[in-house]
């Protein structure tokens, strides 16, 4: 392999640390903003999406929403390991 592959894809897996270190920030974030409102359950929030729903609706499209990005995380830190050691 040469060295200016090596350097790109070294780069790869560095730029993709850091994008998974800023997604894992942002779904705590996002995890403990939800815990904070579901812990309130103000009466705006089932107005504010715009069609009659209750909570539980609520709380399941919220759930799925954070296990689904927890999956896209998932997968693209098994192609960052793998950069990672290829590089």
């Amino acid at each position: 392999m040469s060295e200016e592959l090596r350097e790109i894809i070294w780069s790869a897996a560095v730029a993709g640390w850091w994008t998974v270190l800023i997604g894992a920030g942002f779904m705590t974030i996002a995890w403990l903003i939800w815990r904070m409102i579901l812990k309130a359950k103000p009466a705006w929030l089932p107005r504010l999406w715009g069609v009659d729903m209750d909570w539980k609706e609520i709380q399941s499209l919220v759930f799925t929403f954070i296990a689904a990005f927890k999956l896209i995380l998932f997968v693209f830190i098994l192609v960052i390991v793998w950069l990672t050691l290829w590089a």
